[in-house]
């Protein structure tokens, strides 16, 4: 069992420091079932899964005619891509006399979850026909005919469910939610922006709806709308986590690093961090030049998840700034160990390997790059510069002649007539470079990078003069 973590309310641990002493006797004194509910809500929050399900069958064998645990129980079956268990855990539920409706809603909840879309919409439509439901009882049975036409993809008729809520409960958290991944997933930003400037207008203190205006402002490019409408959000609901993350996650997007770091700062007041969270801390502080304080948030975030590639390879651009190569080389070699697939990570160890001077380890790294990612145009010129500077030039072009069947790009054409001049063949130089220069006239930054002590020679003045003849080369 994994130990537990920490929470902010103190009652919360003492009862789970004792259910997990208590846990491997399989005897719980002084124990509720309300106890083991809780219990269960943390390991769900926590996401230990394995260790929930444990709480309500440890939770079963104490109190065997709990229909609330019965009922938890089917719920997670429903959830956790169990269905096939929960019938039995419904009818249990069922018989120690859990509330009628909510079993029934348990039931649709099950076809739901075996694709049997159709019986489920035509069970809520029998549902709603019966005599004396209450509001709250018809907005539920709309509220899963919502998510069910969601999931077969009817959108018009799980739209139209929801507004049938929130015509007589403006602010229903539940149906807001909804209507979040409903626009999400429809990707209709603007209808989804219509309908929430209406909602806000009809109650102007209800954050979900700003929360998901935010959203929708987002998916219509309007940045500095949606981190308004987060802020309202948060400015409503102090606690409300998500909105302090959007709006964190769009000010990073549009560069605004420090608004970023205050939306973290805030939400540390109202949840504990976690590795994601950090991660991104430690990204603004790097954006932003203070490399000690983001190496250590990315050092945080590995203590929460140790095999966090990006954190090691974040860990390791610090470094390469600080000019402390061989720190930066383990970070890498640590990145590319976690995830062997991102040629990113193989092409900043290379490099750095080559700033070294560790040439010999530098070659099977970038053959790795480029097949890993062939269509890579920088990746190419790269591998071809390291070449040059080494003295390996017949090498360079036999790389280039191979390039040209995987990318399409006039730095080949510079990179070659670097190749040739440096070989003495300055004819085929010059060739290359007026064939470069008839697509990219800025293709010359790079060549004269790789020789540029040649600037002055009157052949690369005179083929200057031609394609720039508004700007004469003296």
């Amino acid at each position: 069992m994994k130990p537990f973590a920490y929470n902010r309310r103190p009652e919360m641990n003492d009862l789970i420091f004792k259910y997990e002493m208590y846990a491997p006797s399989g005897h719980f004194p002084g124990f509720e079932a309300e106890d083991f509910l809780t219990v269960f809500q943390f390991y769900t929050t926590a996401l230990f899964r394995d260790e929930a399900q444990t709480a309500l069958e440890n939770g079963l064998r104490s109190f065997p005619d709990s229909p609330k645990l019965h009922a938890r129980l089917a719920l997670y079956y429903i959830n956790n891509k169990k269905e096939e268990l929960a019938p039995g855990a419904i009818d249990a539920a069922r018989i120690c006399g859990y509330h009628w409706f909510e079993t029934e809603i348990l039931e649709i909840q099950s076809l739901a979850a075996k694709k049997k879309y159709q019986e489920a919409l035509l069970e809520i439509n029998e549902l709603k026909k019966r005599d004396k439901l209450s509001t709250g009882q018809i907005n539920q049975l709309l509220l899963e005919e919502s998510k069910i036409a969601r999931k077969a993809e009817d959108y018009e008729r799980a739209l139209r469910s929801l507004e049938l809520i929130l015509r007589t409960e403006p602010n229903h958290i539940e149906a807001l939610e909804q209507s979040y991944r409903l626009f999400e997933e429809c990707r209709d930003f603007e209808l989804s922006m219509e309908v929430h400037i209406a909602l806000t207008n009809a109650d102007p203190y209800s954050y979900m709806a700003w929360y998901n205006l935010g959203h929708a402002y987002y998916g219509m490019f309007e940045y500095q709308k949606a981190i308004e409408a987060f802020e309202y959000c948060f400015l409503i609901k102090e606690d409300f986590a998500p909105a302090y993350l959007d709006c964190a996650e769009v000010c990073i997007q549009i560069k605004r690093y420090r608004q970023a770091l205050i939306c973290y700062r805030d939400l540390f007041k109202h949840m504990e961090p976690n590795a994601e969270v950090l991660k991104n801390v430690g990204i603004c502080y790097q954006q932003l030049d203070k490399l000690e304080e983001a190496k250590k948030f990315y050092c945080r975030s590995l203590t929460y998840n140790a095999k966090n590639e990006e954190v090691f390879f974040n860990l390791g651009k610090c470094y390469v700034t600080e000019f402390n190569l061989r720190m930066a080389a383990r970070f890498f070699l640590k990145a590319w160990t976690l995830d062997k697939k991102r040629s990113d990570f193989v092409e900043a160890l290379a490099t750095t390997y080559f700033k070294l001077g560790k040439h010999s380890k530098v070659w099977p790294l970038m053959e790795k790059v480029i097949s890993l990612d062939p269509e890579q145009e920088y990746s190419w010129i790269l591998y071809a510069r390291f070449l040059t500077l080494t003295g390996r030039f017949d090498e360079a072009l036999e790389l280039l002649n191979e390039s040209e069947d995987h990318i399409q790009t006039e730095d080949v054409h510079f990179c070659r007539a670097a190749c040739f001049y440096l070989l003495g063949k300055k004819e085929e130089a010059f060739d290359q470079l007026a064939s470069g220069l008839e697509e990219d006239l800025e293709g010359m930054n790079l060549f004269f990078e790789m020789v540029p002590h040649v600037k002055h020679e009157k052949k690369v003045r005179d083929i200057l003069n031609y394609f720039y003849p508004s700007q004469k080369v003296a």
